[in-house]
């Protein structure tokens, strides 16, 4: 998955949904999590992120992503609602 599109300055907060073929995961998140989480990057380079990965502040990212893969979505499990019947 890739939430795109992302930006933590305009909302206080992020109300998640991901449905699979055996589970729906829920995620409610601050806006100030997303801001300095680790996997939130640039969705498009300006002049104070064009470093892309390197070289630029995430306080700077007006619009940002997180690609959810299996490695990342490890990292996501702190925010991640429990799962109900």
């Amino acid at each position: 998955m890739n939430f795109q599109q992302l930006k933590p300055k305009c909302c206080d907060v992020f109300l998640w949904i991901a449905v699979y073929r055996d589970a729906i995961k829920y995620w409610v998140i601050n806006s100030n999590a997303i801001q300095t989480h680790n996997d939130f990057t640039p969705q498009h380079r300006n002049e104070t992120t064009a470093g892309r990965e390197r070289d630029y502040r995430k306080e700077d990212i007006y619009e940002g992503q997180i690609m959810v893969t299996e490695k990342t979505s490890k990292r996501l499990t702190n925010i991640l609602l429990p799962e109900t019947a």
